[in-house]
């Protein structure tokens, strides 16, 4: 055994901030955005970190779309926001919205060492007691920012007084750039999860509405967040404006009538032809193919085409198609893959001349849809609207103006006027570009284009089996109902339809509205755009609909400009 005996010298020096500091980061680092977990040992290192025995600290992010402060669901049995509830009940809502648009250029963080010292007129406030009853006699409170935007506000508070000075407020720099990275990563997260709800709950929602569904997903997000169940509420706005409009392709069912005749007329004359070069085994199916070309062009029955195909797909072209298996002539051979080679696969029939029109059609929708959808820049310019287009035989459109659509912007009756005009020029915009390209159409086509003027305030609500708004309430159906009736209406006492190829028909209730028209007719006329023919026309009575009144015009076309 031995003995040691003397004295040492031990150098102690104090690291508890730089491991707090290690651990912070660290903590920091391993927070996974998609599967947030909160690290109640948080708390424990900030105490260590600003050397506070007693300490609590909050967080809230910054909502930038409706300039307001949210808490962190998942962060709520940790963070504690005693003085951001303070600052939000001392001060109203334009004062908030001032400081948060001041922060960009004015960033600095808030650091009271003792609440003693606060002014008197601030301790007089109700809400001060906010502060009192929960103890809090020292506080630091800090703007997070980044590209000079609010992200969100840090506040730390203690019962002690003169916890927090300039100095522990210097220590935060050590670690500020962590937290930046952190709160990014979680924004950057939070709206990649709260698009995809949008996206899976309402399919593709157009700007001017999405601040609500966002609205709603968030909540949505933020309750999964904190492990609830919340079920997505109804989505709606109330008394908006509503301007409705189309450019139909004309008499489009009419032209795919007779193009259909003329498609399977000249595949029977096809078949004919054929069946006279092979004779054999031939003279059922010329029987058969008389027939349909008696009841095609005498008798058609709405299931006249559907016998015609099964009669080609289960007989006629299985026989043709044998013929070019076993021995036959080099001319019949060749006479059947001719035949073949104008089939359309997919339903055994010529349908040449329909997909010509099929074409036609679908060139004119994109080109009037692309046209609309430029114009319809300029129109959200003028004030945010739900728009709306849909593509058939032409193009219709829907706008929704109104306060509750944008709440942020100032909305009057000047805006609804501005956005009527801009209609008129936008749909005489189509019909003059249609005129430009209208003979490089596989198919020769006309469109004719109405406007409908309503003065009553409708409710939109968006279905969610359908994935789309709609008029909201039977009280509202009227509007839908004239909508849906105006398309094939006629003039009053007559044969002849409202609307005409090479002009617009404006259809609206009373004279006021025939004022505000002519007016807006008058300018675009001064512009070239509409001709001087105005026509006052009376609707014929609809079911349930009277009184409609119609203004009809031509559009100046370049050519027409030029003669």
């Amino acid at each position: 055994s031995w003995i040691l005996s003397g004295f040492t010298i031990i150098s102690l020096v104090d690291c508890t901030s730089e491991v707090a500091l290690s651990d912070l980061k660290s903590t920091m680092i391993k927070i996974d955005p998609e599967n947030l977990v909160p690290d109640e040992n948080l708390k424990e290192i900030f105490k260590s970190y600003f050397d506070v025995s007693e300490l609590n600290f909050g967080l809230m992010l910054f909502n930038k779309k409706e300039k307001r402060l949210e808490n962190v669901p998942i962060y709520e049995n940790v963070f504690t926001n005693h003085i951001l509830d303070f600052w939000i009940n001392t001060f109203d809502q334009e004062v908030r919205e001032s400081t948060f648009n001041n922060l960009s250029h004015n960033s600095k963080p808030v650091v009271i060492s003792n609440v003693d010292h606060l002014d008197h007129e601030i301790k007089k406030l109700p809400s001060f007691s906010i502060l009192k009853n929960n103890n809090i006699n020292s506080f630091m409170v800090i703007p997070i920012m980044k590209d000079n935007e609010l992200l969100a506000i840090m506040e730390f508070t203690s019962p002690i007084a003169y916890s927090f000075n300039g100095l522990k407020l210097k220590k935060l720099e050590f670690f500020a750039d962590m937290i930046l990275f952190s709160l990014s990563r979680f924004t950057f997260e939070r709206n990649n999860q709260i698009e995809a709800i949008i996206q899976r709950e309402y399919t593709t929602i157009h700007d001017s509405v999405v601040w609500k569904f966002r609205n709603e997903a968030e909540k949505y997000y933020n309750a999964f967040l904190g492990r609830k169940m919340y079920t997505l509420k109804q989505i709606s706005f109330k008394n908006l404006t509503p301007l409705f409009g189309f450019s139909d392709i004309r008499s489009s069912s009419e032209k795919r009538y007779n193009l259909m005749l003329e498609d399977l007329n000249e595949q029977i004359e096809s078949l004919h032809d054929l069946f006279s070069l092979i004779n054999s085994d031939s003279e059922k199916y010329l029987l058969a193919l008389d027939i349909f070309e008696n009841e095609l062009n005498n008798d058609i029955k709405a299931d006249t085409e559907q016998r015609f195909q099964r009669l080609l797909r289960d007989e006629i072209h299985p026989f043709l198609q044998g013929k070019l298996e076993i021995k036959s002539t080099k001319e019949i051979k060749s006479k059947i893959k001719d035949y073949f080679s104008k089939v359309f696969v997919q339903n055994h029939l010529f349908y040449n001349r329909r997909k010509n029109l099929d074409e036609s059609i679908t060139l004119v929708n994109r080109k009037l849809a692309d046209i609309l959808d430029e114009n319809q820049i300029k129109a959200q310019q003028i004030f945010p609207h739900y728009y709306e287009r849909f593509k058939s035989d032409g193009v219709e459109h829907n706008l929704y103006i109104g306060n509750t659509i944008a709440p942020e912007f100032h909305y009057t009756s000047k805006v609804v006027h501005r956005l009527r005009y801009w209609q008129l020029k936008t749909v005489c915009t189509l019909e003059q570009e249609f005129q430009s390209f209208k003979t490089n159409l596989p198919v020769p086509l006309d469109i004719a284009s109405l406007i409908f003027v309503y003065n009553e305030k409708v409710d939109i609500r968006f279905r969610m089996d359908e994935k789309r708004f709609d008029i909201d309430g039977a009280y509202n159906s009227y509007y839908e109902i004239v909508k849906k009736r105006l398309d094939k209406a006629h003039i009053k006492d007559s044969t002849e339809r409202i609307t005409c190829p090479g002009k617009v028909t404006i259809v609206y209730f009373g004279m006021e509205n025939q004022k505000e028209y002519l007016d807006y007719i008058s300018k675009l006329q001064k512009k070239n755009i509409l001709h001087h023919d105005v026509e006052f026309l009376k609707v014929e009575d609809l079911q349930g609909i009277t009184g409609l009144l119609a203004l009809r015009i031509s559009i100046l076309t370049q050519n027409m400009i030029n003669q």
